[in-house]
């Protein structure tokens, strides 16, 4: 019992330092947080009452290995009904897809028991289809819709809720609809709510619902989307509680890799490219066998990805392991194409997608959230698309201005949050980091300028006095 005991105050000692270090350093309360989790989680063996997670999605006895080839989604909920025990069903309007889709693996893909649900759910969003439950007691039913199919227009109606304090826990569910309240007790919502509404890619999927009276948001998204906006609503009533309090923001810092380095490890190896690579489907075999980083695509993606390419190898070209990741993704962004992350621990997958596609118009759903303070190692990462939250010192509003600054608006969107002084900013790594580089600058600048008319103000009164008495004295 002592141990149990000493388990549960060493975490909550933990929980304690994450929440006092997420104001000085994310990356040091991404550790504690991590060493919360793995103390609480060893204190709970044995233990009866399983999480939510575990009793909305029971972890199967055994996992799921996937055979390299073209998979059918068909094929995929077979044997992920084989091993779960899940019953799957679909609509007519819905059966053809599953039966056509098909999901090409470049390598045999191995599922762990604790992975089986988050990894399909991946390969089922990548290829537009998303799931709902219908029951979560046994005999557990599950049903599988396809985002090209009329059922879309009601898929948010099958969320299922969430209580606030479980909503990490769902963070790697990317096909499933969920629903929370997220509270923003420093944030006046009145002044901004519009602003928060243009993050909604597919209101099918996603929605936003402010309670203004009560500093809350009730979000339905996907489990990954869910904690996606988590992120961002926190940062915004974060920075707003700075600015109340007279703290100072933190900005952005190029030395500080850690952040970036958890999302994308460097690999052991380095990266040689040669001569013979002549199509982005190559390298992006080349760069699996590398990081051992299963990168996907889909089979309308996959003839674009063999059309030959000068990747400007006159002959062998080795990346060292700390810039491979960059060096493919700036060779995919000169072909037109981007890659978004499905999962960031292994089986770490990613998804490749096509701008001379349809699905160009919503990569930014699938944006990672990353702190401004740690946004500027991001600008190498051209491929990828992220989200950061600006807070400005010196500028209470920035103005609709900076729609001038947005070349193609499926790459980079800005939105100015009214008189909050804060920008969301969601882009490529280079585009954004530039757009977060350019507010900073306009922000110290402005500062700069108040600070002189402030000082000039200032000797100006300080000068009436004497000038008073000089026209005195002259009468």
């Amino acid at each position: 019992m002592k141990s149990l005991q000493d388990s549960l105050l060493v975490a909550a000692l933990l929980a304690c330092g994450a929440q006092h270090a997420t104001a000085q350093d994310p990356t040091l309360a991404f550790e504690l947080v991590e060493a919360t989790a793995a103390v609480t989680t060893e204190s709970q063996v044995g233990s009866a009452t399983p999480s939510l997670r575990e009793r909305y999605f029971p972890t199967p006895a055994s996992g799921l290995t996937l055979a390299a080839g073209e998979l059918t989604i068909e094929s995929l909920l077979e044997q992920f009904s084989a091993v779960t025990g899940e019953t799957v069903v679909w609509s007519m309007d819905t059966e053809a897809l599953i039966r056509m889709t098909k999901l090409p693996l470049r390598g045999e893909l191995q599922i762990a028991p604790e992975d089986v649900y988050s990894v399909v759910q991946d390969l089922l969003g990548a290829s537009r289809f998303v799931i709902s439950s219908l029951r979560r007691e046994e005999p557990r039913i599950l049903k599988v819709a396809s985002l090209d199919s009329p059922a879309r227009a009601s898929i948010r109606g099958g969320a299922l809720y969430l209580p606030f304090s479980d909503v990490s826990d769902f963070a790697q569910d990317s096909a499933m609809l969920f629903q929370a309240v997220v509270p923003m007790p420093h944030s006046n919502l009145r002044e901004f709510e519009n602003s928060l509404r243009q993050l909604v890619v597919d209101p099918n999927l996603t929605q936003l619902v402010p309670f203004r009276e009560l500093h809350q948001v009730v979000i339905t998204a996907s489990g990954r989307r869910l904690a996606y906006f988590v992120e961002v609503l926190q940062a915004i009533d974060d920075g707003v509680r700075r600015r109340a309090e007279g703290e100072a923001q933190l900005r952005s810092t190029p030395s500080r890799t850690g952040f970036r380095n958890r999302y994308f490890p460097a690999p052991d190896a380095a990266l040689t490219v040669g001569a013979d690579v002549q199509s982005v489907a190559q390298l992006l075999e080349e760069f699996t066998a590398v990081t051992d980083e299963h990168v996907l695509w889909s089979l309308n993606t996959a003839a674009l990805l063999q059309y030959p390419s000068n990747l400007g190898n006159g002959g062998d070209v080795r990346v060292a392991p700390d810039e491979v990741r960059s060096f493919v993704q700036s060779a995919l962004v000169s072909n037109r194409f981007v890659m978004t992350t499905l999962r960031r621990k292994a089986p770490r997958l990613s998804f490749v997608v096509s701008l001379d596609s349809p699905a160009r118009a919503t990569i930014r759903q699938d944006a990672l959230f990353v702190p401004q303070a740690e946004v500027r190692p991001f600008g190498a990462d051209a491929a990828t698309m992220i989200t950061t939250v600006v807070s400005l010192e010196h500028v209470d509003s920035i103005g609709s201005a900076l729609r001038h600054l947005v070349v193609d608006p499926n790459t980079l969107q800005i939105v100015p949050l009214d008189t909050t002084g804060q920008v969301i900013v969601t882009g490529l790594g280079f585009e954004a980091v530039r757009t977060v580089e350019l507010l900073e600058a306009l922000d110290m600048e402005h500062g700069l300028q108040s600070e002189a008319r402030r000082a000039a103000e200032e000797a100006a009164k300080a000068n009436e006095p004497a000038e008073a008495g000089d026209a005195s004295e002259a009468e």
